[in-house]
């Protein structure tokens, strides 16, 4: 008789609590820009689960979290109390604090669903890949630009019609922080952050690249800067210490990628793949376009650009639906496409030798990038 691994016993414990729900834990609700709030928004979608249980160092913000949500989950004094009261976590904690949850979470057995970055360096992304290995448990990290149709689609052309890849550009960004008149924030600190906008919106775009075209990069050259040097603090004005905006260029299995980010002046997300067969250019948002233009193999492009019809969602909120329901989809043991923490490793290579790069000006290798 086949014995059963670890996760389906586990998976057939919970089946066994709370009348079959998941019980998922929330930590951190955010005070200004909450991601907390589009995951709980996918969990509340999802049958199959329920927020049991949920910390933040603000108690009153817990409470005014709950309250716009309608939720009687149980709100957590520590996060030991929160981890007595879930199947699964969704860790929403600034950068810093990262590893210090997920491995506690991991400690107690808890399949754990992190918010990107994994973790402020790569020492610690290694280290919880390796002990989510040996707890068995499901892990991913929210890079949730995967779960969306354009996506799907634009991954869909490049096996089927671009194949080999030569190029990848891709921007992405934001425009809350343009407003000099914002004060610090837990972003603006190298120690709570990490980088700034290399971190924050350059991860995503790694992921992204990696997802759509199964390729890996070896080296990174990136540069970076602070245009608005100082912001109010609780003192005073303080110096900003993470990036505004960074550039990035790679090469390795992946082509030559360009990557663009900035939080003081970028709309959107923006991709463009060009291969052997053809080249694709897509932007994500309120109306997300994806044109292909076909190219012979060994020889010229062809009739010009082909819009490709995607299927009707709402950003974000869609997206971050359909990531949860992956997540709750590999805590079940069925197949799941979100980033792995193998993945998030993978990620964290590319921006630690970006950093290093950036701080010296030299062109850095990235080790072990060909994981698959």
């Amino acid at each position: 008789m086949k014995k059963d691994t670890q996760r389906e016993r586990r998976v057939r414990y919970i089946k066994l609590q709370d009348d079959g729900r998941i019980r998922i834990g929330i930590i951190g609700t955010g005070a200004n820009v909450s991601v907390a709030d589009w995951h709980t928004r996918g969990i509340i979608h999802d049958r199959r689960a329920r927020i049991s249980a949920v910390y933040n160092r603000r108690e009153s913000t817990t409470q005014r979290w709950k309250d716009r949500f309608s939720l009687d989950a149980v709100s957590c004094t520590t996060p030991e109390m929160l981890l007595e009261a879930c199947d699964a976590v969704v860790i929403c904690t600034p950068n810093s604090t990262h590893y210090q949850y997920a491995m506690a979470a991991l400690a107690a057995g808890k399949h754990v669903l992190l918010e990107k970055p994994m973790t402020l360096s790569l020492e610690q992304a290694e280290q919880l890949e390796a002990v989510a290995g040996q707890m068995g448990v499901h892990c991913c990290v929210g890079y949730t630009y995967r779960f969306t149709q354009a996506a799907d689609q634009l991954r869909s052309l490049v096996r089927n019609h671009i194949g080999n890849v030569y190029t990848v550009q891709a921007s992405l960004g934001g425009t809350r922080l343009a407003d000099a008149g914002i004060g610090m924030d837990w972003r603006m600190y190298q120690a709570l952050s990490g980088a700034g906008a290399l971190e924050d919106f350059g991860s995503h775009l790694i992921d992204l690249a990696h997802f759509v075209t199964g390729g890996t990069y070896s080296t990174v050259f990136c540069q970076s800067d602070i245009f608005i040097k100082n912001r109010e603090g609780e003192n005073g004005p303080e110096p900003v210490e993470t990036d505004d905006s960074a550039a990035l260029t790679c090469r390795g299995g992946g082509g030559l990628g360009s990557f663009f980010v900035s939080r003081v002046g970028l709309d959107a997300l923006r991709m463009h793949v060009a291969g052997e067969g053809g080249m694709a250019r897509v932007t994500f948002g309120e109306e997300t376009t994806l044109c292909f233009w076909e190219k012979q193999s060994g020889g010229p492009y062809g009739g010009g650009w082909q819009n490709i019809p995607l299927a009707q969602e709402t950003p974000f909120e869609d997206w971050f639906r359909w990531e949860t329901s992956d997540f709750l989809d590999g805590i079940e043991g069925k197949p799941a496409r979100g980033a792995s923490f193998q993945d998030g490793c993978y990620v964290e290579r590319v921006l630690e030798a970006a950093r290093c790069s950036a701080e010296n000006g030299t062109v850095n290798r990235i080790e072990k990038e060909d994981f698959r």
